[in-house]
C-alpha cells in the first residue's frame, strides 16, 4: 500500500546513493515533471530498526526532487512523498542490488555510474564484499560477462585518473 511519508522521516544513510559525485544535471527535469504531472512511481522505504522513520530503498532522485520542491515553494503539498513501505529488515547488499537494478531499468547507466556503484559497494563494510570484482559480480550478476569486465576496467580507470576526468559519464 502506498502512503504519504514525511520527507524528514526518510533517511539515506545506509548506503551511497549518488550514481556519480557532483551535480545531477537531469534533476531539474525531474523536478519540473513532478511539479507538473505528479509522482508516477512512489519511492520505496523500509522502517528503520531504531524506529526513527524510514530508510530509503529506491527513489533517491525522486526524494531529492521532492525536497527541492518543498525548499523552493514552501508549499505543504511537498511535505510528504508517496512511498511504498516494505516489510522486513534492511539488508545492505539487497539495498545496493535494488538501487542498481532500478537504475539500469530506468536509464542506460554509463560505465562510470556503474563503476562508481561497484566501488561504493566494495568499500561498504556492511556488504561483505572483499574486493571490486566481487562487488561487480554481485551487483551486475544479470549483465553479460563483457559488460561486467568493462565495469571492472572503468572502476580501475576511475581509481587512477577519475579526479581528472571532466565528464566521466560521457
Amino acid at each position: 500500500v502506498v502512503q504519504g511519508v514525511p520527507l524528514d522521516e526518510v533517511h539515506t544513510n545506509m548506503l551511497v546513493r549518488d550514481r556519480m559525485p557532483g551535480e545531477d544535471i537531469e534533476l531539474e527535469e525531474l523536478v519540473t515533471s513532478i511539479r507538473d504531472t505528479g509522482l508516477s512511481n512512489p519511492i520505496r522505504v523500509l522502517p528503520r530498526p531504531d524506529g526513527t522513520g524510514f530508510e530509503l530503498v529506491q527513489g533517491y532522485r525522486r526524494l531529492k526532487a521532492y525536497r527541492r520542491l518543498l525548499e523552493e515553494t514552501e508549499d505543504e503539498a511537498w511535505v510528504e512523498i508517496p512511498a511504498l513501505v516494505m516489510p522486513g529488515v534492511a539488508d545492505i547488499g539487497g539495498l545496493y542490488r535494488r538501487m542498481v537494478d532500478e537504475n539500469i531499468i530506468r536509464k542506460d547507466l554509463s560505465f562510470a555510474e556503474m563503476a562508481h556503484a561497484a566501488q561504493a559497494y566494495a568499500a561498504d563494510p556492511a556488504t561483505g564484499a572483499t574486493d571490486l570484482g566481487e562487488a561487480v559480480a554481485i551487483l551486475f550478476q544479470s549483465a553479460s560477462y563483457p559488460k561486467r569486465s568493462n565495469i571492472r576496467a572503468f572502476a580501475k580507470l576511475l581509481d587512477q585518473i577519475g579526479k581528472h576526468l571532466a565528464y566521466p559519464t560521457e
